[in-house]
């Protein structure tokens, strides 16, 4: 990767249109494993009313996984579904789990349970509660489904009264049981989690609203930054450097960031990617773990590291 002017020439790693032909895509994202995973539907469920994302769907869609790994292309479809997926992760033995934003609440033990585990056959094995209103879902290496919770999963919304989400941060195990609960008192409130980086079993960091910190969970002590930086929707982060993708103003402009002590940020340089045609990309969805940027641009993806970035300053 070449600098030029606080441009970098991103990786193109496979262009995904014979393979998603007749569905659409809907997200992205970076396993464990280091595999790029895409997750498509036939028919994209609509929202009721135009703005609530259904929870279960009163017709039947067709699911893709694709994984993308080592040159190699690999594709589970998940067929017959009345759910509305919105994440895909590598779990477990060679497994998917597929996660569905929201979750309806019907009464006392009564909700929908939205982590829903699948073997390559796409059979289910489990499935289990993973909260209302996620905002992202990120597996470790050792099997842990992190979940962090935009505002409506944090406050309730759906039926729930007192949200799974009220955390703003949690983690489970591969059963569904609760392993690790963000302390969201009236210091350091999670309003929104707006970023979540998984760098590894151990160590853990996420960026939110209202405050506009980044904090970093490390051996269960959390401690949090100041990057002065408002509406990142995604950081990485390697050695002693984060890269937050955009702000408000610009999702598409990434600003780097140094630590210059122990706990202050220092901006470096504003960063844009750009493709094999030394054109600007325009992320339509991406996903950050460790010091990896995938993004996806129509039916191409690319990737970034940022070490490859930080040895350029």
């Amino acid at each position: 990767m070449s600098a030029n002017n606080n441009k970098y020439q991103a990786n193109m790693i496979c262009d995904l249109q014979e393979y998603i032909e007749g569905y659409q895509i809907i997200s992205i994202s970076i396993g464990a494993d280091n595999g790029y995973y895409v997750l498509a539907v036939n028919n994209v469920p609509k929202r009721i009313d135009g703005m609530f994302q259904q929870t279960q769907t009163s017709t039947q869609h067709d699911y893709k996984v694709i994984t993308v790994q080592y040159d190699n292309v690999y594709t589970v479809n998940i067929d017959n579904q009345e759910w509305n997926y919105h994440f895909v992760q590598p779990i477990g033995d060679s497994n998917i789990l597929l996660v569905c934003a929201r979750s309806r609440y019907y009464g006392h033990n009564k909700y929908d349970l939205n982590g829903k585990i699948f073997d390559l056959n796409g059979n289910l094995i489990k499935e289990f509660l993973l909260g209302d209103g996620i905002q992202d879902v990120k597996v470790s290496s050792g099997g842990i489904i992190w979940t962090s919770y935009f505002d409506e999963g944090v406050f309730g919304n759906y039926g729930w009264d007192n949200p799974i989400g009220s955390c703003g941060l949690r983690a489970w195990n591969q059963n569904g049981e609760t392993v690790y609960i963000y302390n969201n008192d009236g210091n350091n409130f999670i309003c929104d989690c707006y970023a979540l980086n998984i760098v590894s079993d151990n160590e853990v960091w996420f960026y939110y609203y209202t405050d506009f910190l980044l904090g970093k969970i490390k051996d269960g002590k959390v401690d949090y930054f100041d990057p002065k930086l408002s509406g990142a929707d995604g950081f990485l982060t390697y050695d002693r450097y984060v890269l937050f993708r955009g702000g408000y103003s610009n999702r598409d402009e990434y600003h780097l960031f140094e630590f210059i002590k122990t706990d202050t940020l220092q901006e470096k340089k504003i960063i844009t990617f750009t493709n094999e045609n030394n054109e600007e990309i325009q992320g339509d969805s991406f996903d950050c773990r460790g010091s990896k940027l995938l993004l996806r641009s129509d039916t191409k993806l690319y990737d970034v590291d940022i070490m490859n970035i930080v040895y350029d300053i």
